[in-house]
């Protein structure tokens, strides 16, 4: 018998036992008294009618005498009669103790042991990790409580065994992510190394070229290293927050300027609502700044891009949106949140990207309050929805600030 049985077990059987005894005595202590009183007054009466008459007035004594002369007869006759009618009414007494207590305390028992079962049943199959049938105990009684506990233990044990599940199938991908982009760019540095061990570049413009392709195979492992180290420290949520309040519009305008001039050409359109201004991090909100147009720039089919980023406000909460005409993405748009994510299924665009942008943009959104998503453009291309939190204060200071950047 498993543990869990015999504490069950051991709790019905003491109750059941307790049921018993109280009911053995609820019978036996009305009848026991009953005795004693019957018993008691027969021997009582048996004394007086044998007791001489010593000590008393002759008066007495002889109307004493007579009456015993008188009841001497019928005495055996009427203790019988006193004895069967205590036997008939302790008999039926007993019985309609009895049978009452039993019925009740089985109906009583039961009440106690179905609960009990349900529980017992709970317990072992989660005990087995059989965490898809929930405990349902439609009763409102003592055991309502403990059901409900029971079951909610039940559901927070698939909740965590489900986190669990997608925080280990998460491990594997990333480990398997990060050895498949790391061979990419080392296998081509190893191919330039060994083509220059050998000395198969002849002239000094094809070993420069070699060198330069190790040098940017070297750039692409180490700004992946440096973007997973980000990411790594938002996910164990050591990366220092300062939060304050600004307007995004010059922040945007700064890093659109800064890809254009690093870059190749494309569009780029602004709209910001005027006062509109965020509570976040500068540094984090410029890198998602960063990793939004640049992922736009990354996967664009166009010649020249065109791009775009809009700022407005609704309700307290401040909405920005990035927009491209690229090729968009098919399928589920929360898959280009995940780590290493690429609409490439062979994953051989390395060098465009390490699949890790939009997650540290969601990763740092929800690091200062905001959220992330991903919505399908019109007529083509992706939008990338950040929402911040607002701060609607000093609307006129955040006016004057964008006319004076301007």
């Amino acid at each position: 018998m498993a543990a869990g049985q015999k504490i069950f077990y051991t709790i019905a059987m003491t109750i059941k036992k307790q049921m018993y005894v109280s009911n053995v005595l609820m019978v036996l202590v009305p009848l026991l008294v009953m005795v004693l009183l019957f018993g008691g007054t027969y021997l009582r009466m048996d004394a007086l009618l044998e007791s001489d008459a010593g000590g008393i007035p002759s008066e007495i004594s002889h109307e004493l005498r007579e009456i015993r002369e008188l009841l001497l007869p019928v005495h055996d006759v009427f203790m019988k009669c006193v004895v069967a009618l205590a036997l008939v009414f302790g008999t039926l007494i007993f019985l309609s103790v009895f049978l009452s207590n039993y019925f009740l305390s089985r109906s009583f028992f039961r009440r106690i042991m179905e609960p009990l079962s349900l529980l017992e049943n709970s317990v072992h199959k989660i005990q087995r990790g059989d965490l898809e049938h929930p405990l349902n105990y439609g009763r409102q009684d003592e055991f309502t409580d403990i059901c409900a506990a029971v079951d909610l233990l039940s559901r927070k044990l698939k909740e965590a065994m489900i986190a669990r599940q997608k925080d280990e199938q998460s491990r594997k991908e990333l480990v398997a992510g990060i050895s498949h982009d790391l061979r990419t760019p080392l296998t081509a540095i190893r191919a330039c190394c060994e083509s220059l061990v050998e000395g198969i570049p002849a002239s000094h413009e094809q070993r420069a070229s070699y060198l330069g392709l190790i040098l940017e195979k070297e750039l692409v492992i180490e700004r992946m290293i440096s973007q997973l180290f980000l990411f790594s420290k938002m996910e164990l949520d050591t990366f220092p927050l300062k939060l304050e309040v600004f307007s995004p519009k010059k922040l945007i305008e700064k890093t659109a300027q800064s890809f254009a001039a690093s870059s190749r050409k494309f569009e780029f359109s602004l709209r910001c609502e005027p006062g509109c201004r965020i509570r976040a991090d500068r540094e984090q909100f410029e890198r998602i700044v960063q990793n939004c147009i640049g992922n736009s720039l990354k996967y664009s089919d166009r010649d020249i891009p065109s791009l775009g980023a809009e700022v407005k406000s609704d309700g307290g909460r401040v909405h920005v949106l990035f927009t491209d005409d690229g090729p968009g993405a098919d399928g589920d748009l929360e898959k280009l949140f995940t780590l290493f994510y690429r609409k490439d299924k062979a994953r051989k665009d390395t060098a465009g990207g390490s699949g890790l942008g939009l997650a540290i943009v969601r990763k740092a959104m929800e690091q200062m309050g905001g959220t992330a998503s991903a919505e399908r453009n019109e007529p083509r291309g992706l939008c990338i929805h950040l929402v911040f939190p607002g701060c609607t204060e000093d609307r006129e200071k955040a006016e004057a600030e964008e006319g004076a950047a301007e």
